[in-house]
């Protein structure tokens, strides 16, 4: 079963100093994500500071036998470097979780799909999740890339399951 949930987005632009910087681009339904914001905890010197867009889930996402348990983390950097940080359960043995991420630009032009730093599936693009035990809650940490040249323009984000 597909199900696809669209999420808000709020960009933070930070600086060597950790100036933050913020918008709000698009909301969601009451399931989408809730923009986080922050600052890097150091910053090297000569290093330049990396901008970053976050999102993350305010409710539980069911997709199937699968859930994605409210506080999902996704944060995608200036670098074309994308991190994700869940928890992920299924009602059923032996069951996985699939996401993938489209990005669109600010005029709502489809930009394309991040890929994953590690894949683990025949499609680059799919992120997985293996739960053999149904009594058991996952915790999944996922990594992506995208071209760089997306960052700036990014003006919608969403993530598609299966299960």
């Amino acid at each position: 079963m597909k199900r696809t949930i669209p999420f808000g987005l709020k960009a933070v632009v930070t600086t060597a100093l950790a100036a933050v910087i913020g918008s709000v681009a698009l909301t969601g339904p009451a399931t989408a994500a809730t923009p986080q914001a922050g600052a890097p905890a150091e910053v090297r010197p000569g290093a330049q500071a990396l901008s970053w867009q976050s999102w993350v889930t305010s409710a539980d996402w069911n997709v199937g036998d699968c859930t994605m348990f409210k506080g999902a983390t996704w944060i995608l950097y200036s670098d074309g470097t994308m991190t994700f940080d869940g928890t992920v359960t299924s009602s059923d043995d032996h069951d996985a979780f699939l996401f993938w991420i489209d990005v669109w630009d600010h005029n709502n032009a489809y930009l394309g799909r991040v890929a994953n730093r590690y894949p683990d599936t025949p499609d680059h693009t799919v992120f997985a999740k293996n739960m053999p035990d149904s009594d058991l809650q996952y915790r999944w940490l996922a990594y992506g890339n995208f071209p760089t040249d997306w960052y700036p323009r990014m003006g919608r984000f969403q993530p598609h399951g299966s299960c």
